[in-house]
């Protein structure tokens, strides 16, 4: 789930002086009871939701089973997970994963959340879309070992992951990328996605300027600035990709190491093929010998630069959610990264 911070909804007053349902958002204001939108982080708010949404759907129990800024996850009757976003950008990123996943999810051969409740805005003054699929039950691939000093733990077995893994990324790739288009998937090509990788990183080179030497942007517009800006380095055939693939998204049983399902297809996009194995590769090595999808001469090369790019996004994030500890470790393995280089 994402982390950006939603402002707080207006009030809308209570029709015809009736009364709020008890547990439902709500506060006085000399003697006028005011009804507020629904909150997703609230419980009893996510229950009349999802009741108003579905009528013939009984919540017998919800529960919280995580959120950032903006997106709150619930279990519920220990069989569903509703995501309800914060904001109007998740509320859109929701929204495409809802259509995609609900024609996609027959295609792999993996569990992927099908949703099929889906609620597209307007739900008790709640302005935003949100949905339900059946919870797929697995935990991420790779533990961090307390206390979270970078040790972790595997519980994948790269033996029975990798051609999992690899069928999946066959399927994904191979899906009509008009369709994709048609249902709200961004980007347009190579052309696009160049434009967008050209611009985030200029972006994030300023973010980092306060932090870095002379030097250190000088390297960084080097090696990464002249990557995106030869062109020939993105021959790639444009496809649908997952576009946040790794094992923060990926779900194994622990028992068995064996992969029970892939998640959050919110950022989903029509663009580089190689961009999916950037977060794979140290979980399943063999995952890219098994790959039957589209390779072209640069598509080594361009996983290799994708990678490069986890230290600017790990700092850019700290900086973004006001984390020292995470814009310090991204700027550490930065700064190892260039010296390798040298």
């Amino acid at each position: 789930m994402g982390h950006k911070e939603q402002g707080k909804p207006r009030p809308t007053l209570a029709i015809r002086g009736e009364s709020p349902r008890r547990g439902a958002n709500t506060t006085n204001i000399m003697s006028a009871t005011v009804l507020l939108p629904p909150n997703p982080s609230h419980p009893a708010d996510v229950r009349r939701l999802i009741e108003a949404a579905f009528p013939g759907f009984a919540v017998a129990s919800v529960r919280l089973f995580g959120q950032g800024w903006v997106n709150a996850a619930w279990i519920v009757n220990e069989e569903w997970l509703f995501r309800f976003p914060k904001n109007a950008d998740a509320s859109k990123n929701v929204t495409k994963e809802m259509r995609l996943l609900k024609e996609l999810a027959c295609d792999l051969p993996v569990p992927v959340p099908s949703y099929p409740f889906q609620a597209l805005g307007g739900v008790l003054d709640y302005p935003w879309s949100f949905g339900g699929y059946r919870f797929i039950r697995g935990q991420p691939p790779l533990q961090e070992v307390p206390p979270a000093d970078g040790d972790w733990v595997g519980l994948a077995n790269p033996v029975k992951v990798a051609p999992v893994l690899a069928s999946f990324l066959d399927s994904l790739h191979s899906f009509p990328v008009e369709r994709a288009a048609a249902l709200g998937v961004p980007g347009l090509g190579r052309s696009w996605w160049l434009t967008h990788y050209r611009a985030s990183f200029a972006r994030d080179l300023e973010r980092l300027r306060p932090y870095l030497s002379l030097v250190e942007v000088s390297a960084l517009e080097e090696s990464i600035g002249g990557f995106l800006a030869d062109e020939g380095n993105f021959a790639f055939q444009p496809v649908l990709v997952h576009h946040d693939l790794g094992p923060y998204n990926i779900l194994v049983a622990p028992e068995t190491g064996e992969i029970t399902g892939v998640i959050d297809f919110e950022d989903a996009a029509i663009g580089d093929p190689a961009f999916d194995f950037t977060g794979i590769l140290d979980l399943a090595p063999k995952v890219l010998d098994l790959y039957g999808g589209p390779r072209d001469s640069g598509f080594d090369r361009r996983i290799r630069f994708y990678r490069s790019l986890w230290p600017i996004n790990e700092a850019c994030y700290g900086i973004e959610v006001g984390s020292v500890a995470g814009r310090e470790r991204g700027l550490k393995y930065l700064r190892e990264g260039l010296d390798a280089r040298r």
